[in-house]
């Protein structure tokens, strides 16, 4: 694992919504990151169609 740059940072991760949810709780639990210093948002579904999936 990497450890979060000191200072100010700004971390972003779009992928499937399991994962962007894990990497949202780890950011935001474990590394006690903000909403203003974090973005994971999913972009899809697994097992889900459609052009709004989700």
């Amino acid at each position: 694992m990497v450890a979060w740059p000191a200072g100010s940072a700004f971390g972003r991760f779009a992928a499937e919504a399991t994962a962007a949810r894990t990497v949202r709780e780890h950011w935001r639990g474990t590394l006690a990151l903000g909403r203003n210093e974090t973005l994971a948002a999913a972009y899809w579904r697994r097992g889900t169609a459609g052009l709004m999936a989700g």
